[in-house]
């Protein structure tokens, strides 16, 4: 994707990377690996100055995601939600990674999927028992999580397994869901009684099957929600009309999560979106995606221009950030694959 040579790996594991997040000059991943017939997992936490730290989990990490500073929430296969935090070292390691509390069956299945409000005020999780539950971060971070209750829980998120979250980056209110039925849902969490939009798979292209991944756009990027599908297609919707008060809550205009455009960008499954937020140009939005067929593309401009690379070999590419590399101002593209490595081009 850059004239910067061959991609640089920060994290190399022997578990499967499905999960990464980024923090100032911090860089984490969620992995797993099978182990006779139990799943076992670890988070691991990589510096810019090539420090790498570790902890294990007792079930396979399936989601990650940035709380704050050096703070990150990760979800397991047996539905625990934990909160982690980095900090300096004791023993002359540059950071140290400890959890600071966990919540045993947030989700009676796996955690599928993490997103922070905006202002990062809390966070929301999804699963394959098809729940959306809403957590307050202070609560997560100080040590009331373990026996805590979420905020707001919407059953039936999805009909199946729901498998991507994103929320809002500026109405803490609204958040969007997808799954098993291919139909991406927006939920306005003061009236979570019913999705206030949805779009069936279907009705943005015939056979897109599951959807797999969200990314919603900035406002300086046109509110744009992106979709990832089980087809390989990439779906952008259109969500900036958003009408006002109705009810005392926020609704969804009829215009919106119309389709912007569809890319035919993988040839299998799209696994993770990203949208650049680091030094991007209003009006020219990069959306970055992932997919079972290895590949990780990047997509510019409304009729978009897209590249593609295999910093992952023939193996599954599951998850993609941009992150603004410290040591030099460069944004890269960083993505995590079941080859264990989480590599920055």
């Amino acid at each position: 994707f850059t004239d910067m040579g061959p991609p640089k790996t920060l994290i190399s594991t022997d578990l499967r990377v499905d999960a990464i997040a980024t923090s100032g000059s911090l860089v984490a991943a969620g992995a797993s690996q099978l182990t006779g017939r139990l799943w076992t997992g670890a988070v691991l936490v990589a510096s810019c100055d090539g420090t790498v730290v570790s902890a294990t989990t007792n079930a396979g990490v399936s989601a990650l995601a940035t709380l704050a500073d050096g703070v990150f929430v990760s979800g397991d296969d047996a539905g625990t939600v934990v909160v982690w935090n980095t900090g300096s070292a004791t023993d002359g390691s540059k950071i140290s990674l400890r959890a600071v509390c966990a919540k045993a069956r947030a989700h009676e299945f796996c955690v599928t999927a993490i997103a922070c409000f905006a202002g990062n005020e809390g966070f929301v999780t999804v699963g394959a028992d098809a729940r959306l539950n809403a957590w307050d971060t202070q609560r997560a971070t100080s040590g009331g999580f373990t026996g805590d209750r979420p905020v707001v829980t919407v059953a039936g998120a999805a009909r199946g397994a729901v498998h991507a979250v994103a929320t809002h980056q500026t109405d803490k209110n609204l958040i969007a869901t997808a799954g098993d039925d291919g139909a991406v849902r927006v939920w306005d969490l003061r009236h979570p009684q019913s999705p206030v939009a949805s779009r069936e798979g279907n009705e943005v292209r015939t056979g897109v099957g599951r959807a797999y991944a969200l990314a919603w756009a900035g406002v300086e990027l046109g509110e744009a929600l992106a979709v990832g599908y089980e087809s390989g297609a990439v779906c952008v919707l259109e969500t900036r009309a958003r009408l006002g008060d109705a009810a005392g809550g926020t609704t969804i205009a009829s215009s919106s999560l119309e389709t912007r455009g569809v890319v035919e960008a993988h040839g299998d499954a799209v696994r993770g979106l990203a949208w650049e937020t680091c030094g991007v140009k209003p009006g020219n939005p990069r959306l970055a995606s992932c997919g079972d067929d290895g590949q990780v593309a990047t997509h510019e401009g409304e009729l978009p221009v897209t590249k593609k690379n295999r910093p992952h070999g023939e193996s599954y590419a599951r998850c993609v950030s941009f992150w603004e590399d410290p040591g030099d101002g460069v944004v890269r593209l960083v993505s995590g694959g079941w080859d264990g490595r989480v590599v920055a081009a």
